[in-house]
């Protein structure tokens, strides 16, 4: 995924099967992505779960906010419709 804005780029591949890239006359080829997504984002689930627990055990607000899920969703949102009517789509910055 490439999310391309005025003020920089953002981009997340997916986990692969190793971090072998071969390079030939033919191009780049990498190993396929793991299977299942659960398979390629197990740890980051984890994590994720664990500083939740961890921020709730210490009275501190967990992160990502509400306010970051919503932000998300925009920006997801703003991504469908760019691809579906084939034009750029702007999000304010507030």
């Amino acid at each position: 995924m490439v999310v391309d804005g005025s003020i920089g780029l953002l981009r997340a591949d997916n986990q692969l099967e190793s971090t072998v890239e071969l390079a030939t006359g033919d191009g780049f080829r990498r190993s396929p992505t793991q299977h299942f997504f659960l398979e390629r984002y197990a740890e980051a689930y984890r994590l994720e779960i664990a500083a939740f627990i961890a921020a709730i055990e210490n009275g501190e607000p967990p992160s990502p906010t509400i306010e970051d899920g919503l932000r998300a969703q925009m920006i997801a949102d703003a991504a469908t419709v760019a691809h579906q009517e084939s034009r750029v789509v702007a999000l304010d910055n507030g």
